[in-house]
This record gives structure tokens, sequence and C-alpha cells, in this order.
């Protein structure tokens, strides 16, 4: 964390790393002030009448800090209260969403896939949002290093600390794989797999690049039949077997947020206009539509819900007993 102090007595802030965020939230309290950047939405008077929302402004402003929250899945501080200065809204309250530096935040995210889906070498680099340059391995090295990072410091209860650390473990494998000797995992990686199912072919039969052949190969190795699908035949390693495949499809996690999401949908089907990953829109025969927040990963869980979703006949009668 980079800490300047100004003549006015004001302190700036670089939040640079997570962390930062964990000892930000020790620092603030209710009645200090935060200035920040932030996007608001503008309310129209259509926006009062109708359950519509207006489009999103960039704005600076300051705040009267009410309520700080860490959130550690999402590695960001909500800090919520008043706002004292803007150029308007004074008085409403606002949530200033703080995160740590965005230096591995995309410049422009779809032309840099299209560039990095295009290079088998992994040496094409692409832009980043602060003008640094870098290849699509270098991103993943430090997302993987975040990612290391927090279970150090938190713990990897909330996902299964096995799986968490398998996963960790895989994902470094891959990369360094990736990085010395990419045919080393064409048996986990799969587009590598593919490359050397087609460029064997191609080298057997002495095809031109630009043959319909390959291209045939190409779709039919995406094939999702079993008995027809290439991708089935090159050896790829599994992490889950077919029966837990199967109940996933119908039967949600019980320790995400992601079964209240799955119950819902799976009782309330009529009811329910939008389905996100933090969120969720019931249409209850009411205006305006109602909007169900799930912003923590962990809350929404069975030990949570289950029990009064199953009580509940209607969507109407879960949200009035959710509060929502």
């Amino acid at each position: 964390m980079r800490v300047q102090r100004r003549r006015d007595g004001a302190v700036r802030l670089r939040l640079e790393h997570e962390d930062d965020l964990y000892h930000l939230d020790l620092l603030l309290e209710p009645g200090d002030s935060v200035r920040a950047s932030t996007e608001r939405r503008e309310a129209t008077q259509a926006d009062r009448l109708r359950p519509g929302r207006g489009a999103k402004q960039k704005m600076t402003l300051t705040l009267a800090v009410e309520k700080v929250e860490y959130q550690p899945f999402g590695q960001r501080l909500r800090c919520h209260g008043p706002i004292t200065e803007a150029s308007r809204d004074v008085g409403q309250h606002h949530t200033l969403l703080l995160g740590a530096g965005d230096d591995l935040v995309l410049g422009n995210p779809v032309p840099a896939v299209r560039q990095v889906s295009h290079d088998p070498t992994l040496r094409q680099t692409i832009m980043l949002r602060d003008g640094r340059r870098a290849t699509a391995l270098e991103i993943q090295f430090g997302l993987l290093e975040r990612a290391q990072k927090y279970a150090q410091t938190h713990g990897l209860e909330p996902v299964g600390a096995d799986v968490g650390h398998d996963v960790l473990a895989r994902w470094e494998a891959m990369l360094s794989a990736l990085e010395t000797d990419p045919d080393s995992v064409a048996d986990q990686v799969d587009w590598v797999a593919k490359r050397r199912l087609v460029d064997g072919f191609r080298s057997r039969h002495d095809l031109p690049a630009d043959s319909p052949k390959l291209k045939a190969i190409d779709l039919q190795y995406h094939d999702l039949r079993t008995d027809r699908g290439l991708a089935y035949r090159v050896g790829l390693q599994t992490v889950a077997d077919a029966a837990a495949v199967t109940e996933a499809i119908t039967e949600p996690p019980t320790t995400t947020r992601a079964y209240f999401r799955g119950r819902c949908l799976q009782k309330f089907p009529d009811d329910i206009v939008a389905a996100n990953w933090d969120s969720m829109v019931f249409d209850v025969g009411r205006d305006p539509l109602r909007r169900v927040p799930m912003m923590e990963p962990l809350r929404g869980t069975a030990h949570h819900v289950a029990t009064l979703i199953d009580e509940s006949t209607t969507a109407a009668e879960l949200l009035d007993r959710l509060g929502a």
C-alpha cells in the first residue's frame, strides 16, 4: 500500500495488493471520510415509476463511512454511507467498492482473447489496462500467485482444502509445462491435444494447412456425442466421474450460493426472470420486479436456506420470508 500525506491532512492511498484491503478494513471507522472514483446510476423520473434503471456514470465523490465490509472472495472492500461531496446526489447513500491495483486487467479483452487463441507459441503479448504488455502465461502466473497468497492468508476451507490445494497444484503444473514443453500435457490440456491430433493427421497424409479434411477433424473433435467426438479418443484425463457430472446437471452444490439459485430455478421457474452469479430477479405479479442480491458466495447454502425453500409454497412467500 502506497501512502501519501497531503497538506490538508488527508491521506492518499494506493491499494496495490489484496492484503491492503484487509489492513484498510481494520483502519477505517464509522465517521471517516473516503473519496474515490466510482460509478453511480443516474435516476430519472421514469426510473422512479417503473423497475427500469438509469445508465451508470463515472464520478468522484466523498462519503461518510457508516459501514465497512471486507469481502475476501471478491477481493473487494465495501464502504457504505451518505454522500457528502459530489456533483449530484449529496445526502443519498452510496457503496464504494474498493479493490487492489488493476495490474492484470486487460486493456481490450475481446481482441486479447482472439490474439491469444491464435497463438499456440504462447509468445504473443497483449495490452494491459495500465499500458504494459504481457503474454497469456505471464498473466496466468500472476493470477496463480494471487491465488496462492490468498490460500496462505485465508485458507481454502470454503472450497474444501483438498480440492483447493489440488486445483492450485494442477494450475501451477500446467503453466510450468506449457512454458517449457506444451506437448507433455497433451493428455490434460484440450487445445494441446487437439493440435497434436490435427498435426499428426496432416503429417501422415501430407496435407496442406487449408485442407478440408483438417477442417472436418476440427469440427468432429468437438462433437459431443461420445461415439462421434474425437476428443473422447485422444486420452484426455478427467477430474470428475460421469455420475458426478450427471448429478450436477440437475442438482446444485450445497455449500455455495449456487444452492439457492438452483433450488429456486427448480421450484419456481415461472417466477424467475433473471438469474446471475450475484443476483436473482423474481416476478411474482407485483410491481416492481424483486431482486435478491447474492454477493457473498458462501451465503445461500443448503445450511442457510434449504428449510426455508422447502417450507415456502410460492416464490412470493419465499421472498416475504427472506425480507426481499
